[in-house]
């Protein structure tokens, strides 16, 4: 039946109906069959589409139907070329546009004609459907039609009758898998060519595929029946085919209006796409309209041209003007050029269904790991498939998660999920483009302006570094602030709005967010504190951060909980003025990320437990502002002399605050230098790993003395006294016998440099150990790390040298430390070489080693010549 769309007379047909009226040839310069490929993407729209097909078939075979429902996919035109070799097929059709369609199609055939052991049909396939684009597709294509009665299982290699040609293993594996394309990879005619052809693995794919689908509907009914459906006048799968020869005259050229079509068409963007499945009312009731689930009970023409003219006029003028006015880039993959305000929008309306969707889910009961590398996948959907998920109320997107059986419950809880999503993004809007977002531009205290957010969305969304969900979640954040309130308009809303922005903004700083599960897992929890917020005001929202956790469980994901944990307290001491002013200007100065969690450490007395001192909060910040920076980094001090402090915080034991060099160097130690950003964070606080949380310990331990201090004047004297003091209780009495920290602490030794060997940081304890001594190797390179030195001679070494001695330090390479008699780490001064062994230093001349003692200083006034000036 002939039927005139947009004044073109295109027939409605079947795919039978054009298999039996023509020859379909895909030609050589058509692109791979693609439906098959082994990505997310692929898997969504194969899924999606064989459902489809699947619920068509199945509603015809349903005898209580009265009016089954047609699947109707759209155009599909070519025609012939009148130079063609083919011209004497019967009748041949070159598809322009609808191989990827014409292909599954194909394929859903041939398995139901397979099923039903339709030879004749079988036949008629192999002759009509010519797959040209390569010698080993079209192979194929007629290999599985022509001698499909001959498949057998992979496990019975031979037939003992007739019936048993037909003997395809049509059950599933354990996993609920097909075997059916094993099967064919196993018959004699499939060839290495095939295994290796992009085209046939793609057909395999999906041929599994379809079994999958089919497998338990074909258990329950007469197989003939699929078969009758599809060949039957009535066929419910159809498509308009347009014939370019009669609709439009052509009788060549038909390869380069392809070219054409494909280099230089415009198709519609996914935006308009989204906009044209929005307006259309849905009369099927397996299908999803989100406007008539929105408008409920005012489901009217009226009301729908209402809202998509909000669409194409006011949002369209919103991010027309956010999105630099509309400029022109060329973004996307296949070299169209998009607007960004078009783009920009999808990515915002891709947004609020995807985060909304993955919470529903998570609070389904779906695991974590089985939506944690889904987001990329969502956030890259095109236009066709984005409408295709929201047709089908998610499920082409959910079947994995619940395996094929989605519980009703969780189905119409999904639905609500969709509607409930189109009716934020009107919302949200209807608000931004009546009132704009100019409320937080340029106050610095919002640390995430809600128009700079909005902004980030003008991105490629297949490009795999664009749109990070750690900005979704904060956007995201945003977004739930003005569905709950609107726009601020007044001071105190403003307040408000800055408010739940530092909170947002010291979350996501503080929290490693490493999986998308993580952040789904926070997003649940922005909305049930912004929920408890009864009023649009600072403290309103203060006041729901410090009770949001009153039932102990988890609010956010784990790693936002310890960030969250220091919102909570500080959230109740801001109900105290005198605390407010003095927080936000800590969390200011160190604008970084806005931690203050070891300020708050400090404000504790060590018997206070966990009562906060305003007092001792103020004295902790000021002697923090004299020692970090606002990246927590030591400018105002020499850094060096603050980690010998810190060494000599616990001399009696091994525990430290230096860095370890790495898992396969754990025992190589260095330094920390100026950057104390992990030692004084809630990280290494809250850390489970034992040697983080001894580096914040002793940290904040040797800031807690300072501020119990309460004549502490100059820091870097305070310090100097400090070693001293230890020097004096520990190395005098000689009860200290830790020496590589006993060296570290009375001298200055980073960045120093001898002849033939310059410490520059690392170094390891123990490295060598010789009969039950202990001795310490400084590296100069931590990549090469056999060429080193040790401690004791190195330290003596660089005095004799700072004196006007002339030495040269010897490493060696040989991992041992004495050999033959006396250490080959040794330095040579005055004509002598001087090693260190058993705890004392040792003379070696013309072969005689001779001991000199144990006390740097002593041995260099007795042994030497100093020439300092």
């Amino acid at each position: 039946m002939a039927t005139v769309r947009n004044n073109i007379a295109a027939d409605n047909k079947s795919f039978w109906q054009l298999v039996k009226d023509c020859t379909i040839i895909i030609p050589n310069y058509q692109r791979e069959y693609a439906q098959g490929r082994n990505n997310r993407r692929a898997e969504l729209i194969r899924n999606g589409f064989v459902t489809s097909l699947y619920d068509s078939i199945v509603d015809s075979l349903d005898e209580s139907t009265q009016s089954p429902k047609t699947l109707e996919l759209d155009f599909i035109f070519g025609g012939k070329e009148s130079d063609e070799k083919e011209i004497d097929l019967n009748n041949p059709f070159i598809p322009v546009d609808g191989q990827q369609r014409l292909t599954i199609l194909f394929l859903l055939h041939w398995y139901t004609f397979m099923r039903a052991k339709k030879q004749e049909h079988l036949k008629t396939l192999s002759e009509h459907f010519l797959y040209k684009a390569r010698t080993s597709s079209e192979t194929f294509c007629k290999s599985i039609c022509d001698y499909s009665w001959r498949i057998v299982s992979v496990e019975r290699k031979s037939v003992e009758n007739e019936e048993e040609r037909w003997g395809l293993d049509l059950e599933l594996d354990k996993d609920g898998k097909s075997r059916i394309s094993l099967q064919i990879k196993d018959q004699p005619w499939f060839t290495g060519a095939m295994s290796s052809d992009s085209t046939v693995k793609s057909m395999l794919v999906v041929i599994d595929c379809i079994h999958e689908h089919f497998y338990k509907l074909y258990n329950t009914i007469d197989c003939n029946r699929p078969a009758d459906v599809l060949v039957s006048e009535n066929c419910p799968i159809r498509f308009f085919c347009l014939d370019l020869n009669n609709a439009l005259g052509i009788s060549s050229g038909i390869r380069d209006l392809y070219i054409k079509m494909n280099a230089r068409g415009v198709p519609l963007t996914d935006f308009e796409l989204f906009k044209a499945d929005l307006q259309k009312k849905v009369d099927q009731p397996a299908n999803l309209d989100l406007l008539a689930g929105y408008l409920k009970d005012k489901d009217t023409a009226i009301e729908r041209v209402k809202i998509i003219g909000k669409f194409n006029n006011e949002y369209t003028n919103f991010f027309f003007n956010l999105i630099d006015n509309g400029q022109i880039k060329n973004l996307l993959e296949n070299n169209n050029d998009a607007q960004l305000f078009d783009i920009s929008m999808m990515n915002f309306v891709n947004e609020v269904f995807r985060m909304n969707y993955f919470c529903t889910i998570s609070k389904l009961g779906v695991s974590q790991k089985a939506y944690r590398a889904d987001n990329d996948v969502f956030r890259k959907m095109s236009g066709k498939e984005f409408t295709t998920f929201i047709n089908s109320s998610g499920e082409t997107f959910s079947e994995k998660y619940w395996k094929g059986n989605v519980l009703e419950n969780s189905r119409d809880e999904i639905k609500k999920c969709l509607i409930s999503s189109l009716g934020s993004i009107i919302k949200l809007l209807d608000q931004v483009s009546e009132e704009g977002v100019s409320f937080d531009e340029g106050n610095e205290t919002c640390r995430y302006a809600f128009s700079a957010m909005l902004k980030k969305l003008a991105a490629d969304p297949q490009d795999t570094g664009a749109l990070p969900f750690r900005e979704s979640l904060i956007r995201t954040a945003l977004y739930e602030f003005i569905l709950k309130f609107g726009i601020p308009n007044s001071f105190e809303e403003k307040i408000a709005f800055i408010t739940w922005s530092r909170f947002v903004w010291k979350i996501d700083r503080n929290s490693d967010f490493g999986n998308f599960d993580e952040v789904v897992e926070t997003l649940i929890g922005y909305k049930n504190i912004i929920s408890k917020c009864k009023n649009c005001s600072s403290d309103s929202v203060i006041d729901a951060i410090a009770n949001c956790k009153t039932d102990g469980n988890k609010v956010l994901g784990a790693p936002a909980e310890m960030q969250l944990e220091e919102e909570i307290i500080k959230a109740k001491l801001v109900c105290n003025s005198e605390w407010k002013e003095i927080i936000n200007q800590a969390e200011d100065y160190f604008s970084d990320c806005g931690q203050i969690w070891f300020l708050l450490d400090l404000s504790t007395t060590s018997n206070s437990n966990h009562e906060y001192e305003l007092a001792r909060f103020n004295k902790a910040f000021e002697l923090s502002k004299r020692i970090f920076d606002g990246d927590r980094k030591i400018d105002k001090i020499d850094s060096n002399v603050f980690e010998r402090a810190l060494l000599a915080v616990k001399p009696d034991d091994n525990e430290d605050h230096l860095f370890s060099m790495g898992k396969h160097t754990i025992n190589t130690k260095r330094f920390v230098g100026k950057d104390f950003s992990y030692h004084i964070s809630h990280q290494y606080c809250g850390s489970n790993e034992p040697k983080e949380k001894t580096r914040y310990q002793i940290t904040i331990q040797l800031l807690r003395e300072m501020v119990d201090d309460p004549n502490i004047v100059d820091i870097k004297t305070w310090l100097d006294n400090y070693i001293d003091s230890y020097i004096a209780k520990f190395i005098r009495n000689g009860s200290h016998s830790n020496d590589w920290r006993k060296v570290f602490i009375k001298n200055t030794l980073l960045n120093k440099e001898i002849p033939g060997l310059s410490f520059k940081n690392g170094f390891e304890p123990a490295a060598w150990d010789e009969n039950g001594e202990k001795y310490t190797a400084v590296y100069t390179n931590l990549m090469k790390r056999t060429n080193s030195g040790e401690l004791n001679t190195f330290l003596l070494a660089s005095k004799l040298s700072d004196a006007g001695v002339e030495v040269y330090y010897y490493t060696d390479s040989k991992e041992e430390y004495i050999v033959g008699g006396f250490p080959n780490r040794y330095f040579t001064a005055d004509g002598k070489d001087v090693g260190y062994m058993n705890g004392k230093f040792y003379f070696r001349y013309n072969d005689t080693v001779t001991e000199i003692g144990n006390d740097v200083e002593t041995i260099i006034e007795k042994n030497f010549k100093i020439t300092r000036s």
